[in-house]
């Protein structure tokens, strides 16, 4: 390194020291340079500025440091510069490590290109791009055909054309949705066939429902390692289906017991309700359908319990304050006069006495006068005069007309009421 000339007469003999506020910094050993002369002359040593640069350009965005002064040993009392040191950071490093820029925040980095260059954007957008073929490809590839994997009743007919899979279906679906079936109805076990219940594979709609393509990329996914289930389409008619059921019915409903009143002879005496039965006809026909679609050889059709209106504790009300005391005696029936008068038997009341149940859980009595008339017989007889009907009279050589005349007596429904 170069010395530093001599400046002045008035030398002073340097400190071992280094200068107030410049730091010491060793000089750099070479061990194979020569070494330096001694030069003991006194010499007045000028302490120069250390120029500062603290550069920016536009295209790096670096600093560079001020050199610093190196003093020489106190041997040789020589001034000695230290060499530049270039202490800009690279690009990508700062005075913290990568992506420095010290504590305040990251520091300069380099100019990266456009954002929609960069990684974190073009890996995931080659992967949808790769994606996106790849279903374009497979959807495609599809055509108008059955798509994969695709199974009817336990029959795959996945990839096959709409016509072929048509003639699978007629030919190994169809005849199993046709066997016979087992039904189950209370006591009642049967058979039957579905084709006389109006239920059969309906093949062409059947195969228009399984045709589209799906079109969610999961579900095209997992038909590549799963079964895509369709289920098949019944044909239904209404009319059959609807007989078939009543026949079953007939079979086994039960109308419920209304508590009632039943007289033996004059002797009247409760009777008991009782539930009664009856097939669900709508949860039936469903439970048919799904017996077909399932493949079950055996189904049980559901039965609905009936319970009756008329409980036996309104029975027995209507029988001990009306029945009872009616049959207790004979009814002595006079005319408005009081001049004429006849008994009704108790026998007679008891052949016209009627007990209707009502859905209000009220068992109503009424008197049918229709029956309590012919019960009756001659009974009434002594009221009013018989009717006559029209008549001719002959007279000589003249024959005229004898007008009808009307009767008189007790009117049935009247007295009924009277009765009650």
């Amino acid at each position: 390194m170069p010395e530093h000339p001599t400046l002045s007469d008035e030398t002073v003999r340097m400190d071992t020291g280094a200068p107030p506020g410049r730091p010491q910094v060793a000089p750099p050993v070479h061990s194979h340079a020569a070494p330096a002369p001694d030069d003991t002359r006194p010499v007045d040593v000028a302490w120069p500025e250390a120029p500062v640069a603290d550069t920016e350009t536009a295209d790096d965005e670096t600093a560079r440091y001020a050199p610093v002064e190196d003093v020489g040993t106190a041997d040789d009392e020589t001034v000695r510069h230290a060499p530049l040191i270039d202490l800009t950071p690279p690009p990508d490093e700062g005075p913290d490590g990568p992506g420095g820029g010290g504590p305040g925040g990251p520091g300069p980095r380099a100019d990266r290109g456009p954002w929609w260059r960069r990684k974190v954007v073009l890996v995931p957008a080659a992967a949808v791009a790769v994606l996106g073929a790849a279903y374009g490809v497979d959807l495609l590839a599809a055509g108008s055909d059955i798509p994969r994997s695709t199974v009817v009743g336990g029959v795959d007919i996945g990839g096959l054309s709409p016509a072929d899979a048509a003639r699978t279906l007629r030919a190994d679906l169809a005849p199993r949705i046709a066997a016979g079936r087992t039904v189950l109805a209370a006591e009642l076990h049967t058979s039957l066939a579905p084709a006389d219940a109006g239920l059969a594979l309906d093949v062409d709609a059947t195969v228009a429902a399984a045709r589209p393509q799906p079109l969610d990329p999961w579900t095209r996914l997992t038909t590549l390692f799963t079964d895509r289930a369709v289920q098949p389409v019944l044909s239904r008619d209404e009319t059959k289906l609807t007989a078939a059921l009543d026949a079953l019915g007939k079979r086994v409903d039960r109308a419920p017991v209304e508590a009632t009143i039943a007289i033996q002879g004059t002797a009247p005496s409760v009777v008991q309700p009782a539930d009664g039965r009856r097939i669900d006809r709508g949860g039936a026909a469903a439970a048919l359908t799904r017996a077909l679609l399932d493949g079950r050889r055996s189904v049980r059709l559901p039965v609905v319990v009936a319970h009756p209106h008329v409980l036996a504790a309104e029975a027995q009300r209507v029988l001990t304050s009306t029945v009872t005391p009616a049959l207790a005696a004979p009814v002595t029936v006079a005319s408005s006069d009081g001049a004429t008068k006849a008994d009704l038997p108790v026998s007679a009341l008891a052949a016209a006495l009627r007990f209707t149940p009502g859905d209000d859980g009220r068992l109503d009595v009424s008197i049918d006068p229709a029956a309590l008339q012919k019960a009756a017989g001659a009974g009434f007889a002594a009221f009013g005069t018989p009717a006559k009907d029209a008549s001719f009279s002959i007279s000589g050589d003249s024959i005229s007309v004898v007008p009808a005349v009307d009767g008189t007596g007790v009117d049935p429904a009247k007295r009924a009421g009277q009765l009650l």
